[in-house]
């Protein structure tokens, strides 16, 4: 994909000129070729985790006998190594024919000329060579049930169960459409079931669900995919299997299916009605993900219109029919991944599976639903100041009882509103007594539900509609976001009210968390990049234990009224500050706040912080650490970091510093990427705090073999005396600055942009001007200014070391897999993320 900043007609014509030269004209140097072996080796070692083994290891026994068995993309370490210029050729005009070549130009186009031109340039596209048929990939292989385990340290229990149906091409024509719908209905129903059991008292997993996938000239699948507490396994795997089979023998009711309608609906509706709007980077990457999987690119608005013709044939019987169509195939395969050999081998694995699918199970219990209760917050608030930002067209608007209001109109996204609610606190309320409090608090206060709504009655409640609330912390406070549509604004506004005055703490959400720590906190040991990410927060934080890595035992030791003792205090009185970016009107907005927020008792004009919430310091000297870690023996990582200043101290001088860190980024993948291939991807980045006083810093790393790890030291100093003596190029500058005031242009076309850059306008007013001058600020920094925030800041005395080695003579047990054959029963799939996921 080429993104062109304009759609002159010369610009046009050299990005398809340039995907003409791909497509028939590539050099392939030998020198290139060799740079590169070094890369893809380093994105070998970067990828090799415990998941990623286990990953292949899963495929080697779902695929066996088919070629994906044994070939990942990335290959193997002795494929790359081995790899020759006249491989590549030869491969390279194998595959790179015009009868296989799909080009997609989207934009702000003259369509005919742009035919025309397309056939100018591709029209004479003669492929080298013959354009040899695709390789048989093989058929699923006739088995019935297979057992496999793959045990290594510091891999989370999961397990996965899973049928394979040959893969079959069928035309994406509208009576296919139908028929998938009935087990798209099916498995969405089953997931709301799966979900409902992990948020019970006493879970049976941490997350399962179920689906089914299409892997095209290789298998159709349909499998489930279960995470649970290390050890429970067993009972996760019987839990998930004996919902699968209630819904196959007791099928489904009206009431789920209508909810499920009604969330299919409302997401198109949401689809059609900003349409007209998506941007063109994502229309080309919809049409090729269509045309790769063999489906019809389909506008929203007709995807609505066929959804209403199917939506009336969804009755229970026709679902059930569909999910018994999908749950049929070969095997089941099923694989457990952990840390712990299974006590009786794989052939347990296959018993207890087997154990399951003999436990009757009875007809779903039917669960009322309720109506969505907090629509009355009190009098509605009055707006006692208003201001408009005529620049920015920025809406700056206070209420009575204190709550402030920024809004902004856009067309980026039709129909489309982005909401976020800040209450002063976040970082800053957490105890330092309490490490991990900041990993655990966003997800157990959502999960807790609201006093008069368990979750599941909340999602049940607010079905149909387009509106969110996930909490996040931020330095200085806690956030509520939400998206909505202007026919549901007043509802979002009233949902995150309701969270704001009425949680109820439930204590699911932690306990789920909790269940899944060990494995998450073990995979924190399992790569150097891990354990660089464990160890440097509270190292460059000078050890303040709110950013400090937990240990398991301090999670376990956290409970609901630490999370409540943290974030009460903030939402009971603590200043407020709402920003609202989108597709509506101000008058609605103002309307749908002053119902809610604005109506709430008269707010604190300021938090009362803990004492010394403020104080954080980057170490005072340089230091040089080194860790270990029990991943792959040819895994390192390198890392230094600069303490730099707070972003308002000097607002240019950030910004300078800010280039100058990209300008690091291009000099170390020109160097220690391009010239040594000795990393996949080398960073650069900077951390400004508008919250702690003095606080920021710059820093660089990569991931490489551990015999390279100092000369990326060497390697980094030279281009740290490059930024000190002005020794570069201003072909540098313009290398480091363009993709930043692009990516800074094109990024204020968006509502999150403005979303974040108007958060806390009101309460920072400072962050008015940074709006104002940023693009300006990029583009005038100067070589001297970056000469003198590298002499500045760059300086050994503070500087921070950090590398991570492989374990010495690990003691560590070999991966292994093994299977176990026995007869056949019925089928199934995965993909799940356990809470922690992102935080991993």
């Amino acid at each position: 994909m080429l993104e062109l900043p304009k759609n002159t007609p010369d610009l046009v014509d050299t990005g398809l000129m340039l995907f003409r030269e791909v497509g028939e004209n590539l050099t392939i140097e030998a020198q290139a070729v060799e740079r590169e072996r070094g890369v893809v080796l380093s994105e070998m070692r970067t990828r090799d985790t415990p998941e990623f083994r286990a990953y292949k290891a899963r495929s080697k026994v779902w695929y066996e006998g088919q070629l994906l068995a044994d070939r990942m993309p990335i290959g193997t370490k002795e494929d790359v190594e081995g790899a020759t210029r006249e491989l590549i050729e030869e491969y390279y005009h194998r595959n790179y024919q015009p009868e296989r070549a799909f080009l997609i130009v989207t934009g702000d186009i003259d369509q005919a000329s742009t035919e025309k031109l397309i056939a100018d340039i591709f029209g004479s596209w003669k492929g080298v060579g013959p354009n040899v048929a695709d390789p048989d990939l093989g058929t699923p292989k006739q088995r019935s049930i297979v057992a496999t385990s793959h045990i290594e340290p510091n891999l989370a229990e999961r397990l996965t169960v899973t049928w394979f149906q040959p893969s079959g091409w069928e035309a994406d024509t509208l009576e296919v459409r139908v028929g998938h719908s009935r087990w798209w209905m099916a498995t969405a129903i089953l997931n709301r079931r799966l979900e409902r059991l992990a948020r019970a008292e006493k879970p049976p997993f941490v997350s399962a669900s179920v689906g089914r996938g299409e892997n095209r000239g290789i298998s159709n699948t349909f499998g489930m995919s279960v995470a649970t507490k290390p050890g429970n396994w067993q009972r996760g795997m019987a839990a998930a299997n004996q919902e699968v089979r209630r819904a196959l023998e007791h099928g489904f009711t009206e009431g789920e299916i209508r909810r499920e309608l009604k969330e299919w609906r409302a997401s198109l509706e949401d689809a059609a009605g900003s349409a007209s709007t998506r941007t063109t980077s994502d229309l080309a990457s919809e049409i090729a993900s269509d045309f790769s999987d063999g489906h019809v690119f389909t506008h929203p608005g007709v995807q609505l219109a066929i959804f209403e013709k199917y939506a009336p044939t969804l009755s229970p019987a026709n679902v059930l029919a569909g999910l018994k169509e999908v749950v049929q195939g070969n095997g089941p395969v099923i694989v457990l991944t952990s840390n712990e050999p299974v006590q009786g081998g794989d052939a347990a694995i296959a018993s207890a599976y087997e154990a399951s699918s003999q436990v009757p199970v009875a007809e779903i219990t039917r669960q009322d639903s309720k109506d969505f209760p907090y629509t009355s917050f009190g009098t509605a608030g009055t707006v006692t100041g208003r201001q408009h930002l005529d620049d920015l067209d920025v809406s700056l608007i206070q209420f009575s009882n204190g709550v402030r209001l920024n809004f902004k109109k856009t067309g980026f996204e039709k129909d489309t509103i982005n909401v976020a609610v800040r209450f002063a606190g976040g970082l800053l309320a957490l105890h330092k007594s309490k490490p991990g409090t900041y990993w655990m608090l966003p997800f157990s206060f959502s999960e807790g539900g609201l006093q008069k709504l368990t979750t599941d009655e909340l999602e049940e409640s607010t079905a149909g509609k387009i509106v969110g609330a996930s909490l996040g912390l931020d330095d200085d406070a806690f956030e509520f976001d939400g998206k909505t549509r202007p026919q549901d604004m007043l509802l979002q506004m009233q949902l995150l009210a309701a969270y704001a005055t009425d949680p109820a703490y439930r204590s699911n959400g932690l306990e789920r968390l909790q269940a899944s720590a060990e494995s998450d906190l073990r995979s924190f040991s399992s790569s150097s990049g891990r354990v660089l990410f464990r160890e440097s927060s509270g190292l460059l934080h000078s050890g303040d234990k709110r950013w400090a890595f937990p240990t398991l035992a301090q999670l376990q030791a956290i409970k609901m009224t630490d999370v409540k003792s943290a974030i009460s205090p903030a939402l009971a009185d603590a200043p407020i500050e709402i920003t609202v970016v989108g597709d509506i009107n101000e008058d609605e907005v103002i309307k749908a706040v002053s119902a809610t927020f604005a109506a709430l008792p008269k707010r604190l004009t300021r938090f009362t912080e803990p004492a010394g919430a403020r104080s954080v310091h980057f170490p005072s000297a340089s230091t040089r650490v080194a860790y270990e870690h029990e991943g792959s023996v040819d895994q390192a990582s390198a890392f230094v970091a600069w303490p730099t200043q707070e972003f308002y101290a000097d607002r240019r001088k950030s910004r300078a510093i800010t280039l100058m860190k990209e300008m690091i980024q291009v000099r170390l993948t020109d160097e220690f990427r391009e010239a040594q291939g000795a990393t996949y991807s080398p960073s650069a980045q900077t951390s400004f705090s508008t919250t702690y006083p003095g606080y920021g810093f710059l820093e660089a790393s990569a991931e490489t073999k551990p015999e390279l790890v100092e000369n990326f030291y060497k390697t980094l100093d030279r281009v740290v005396d490059e930024m000190k003596s002005g020794k570069f190029t201003d072909d540098l500058i313009d290398r480091a600055r363009t993709p930043v005031v692009k990516n800074l242009e094109k990024s204020r076309l968006s509502n999150g942009y403005w979303q974040g850059a108007l958060g806390d306008i009101q309460t920072e007013p400072r962050s008015i001007e940074t709006i104002r001058t940023q693009i300006q600020d990029y583009a005038d920094v100067t070589r001297q200014e970056i000469v003198d925030v590298a002499n500045r800041f760059l300086v050994q005395a503070r500087r921070i070391e950090i590398r991570v080695l492989p374990k010495k003579k690990q003691a560590m047990r070999e991966p292994s897999i093994c299977s176990f054959p026995a007869k056949a029963y019925v089928k199934l799939q995965l993909k799940v993320a356990a809470p922690c996921d992102k935080a991993a």
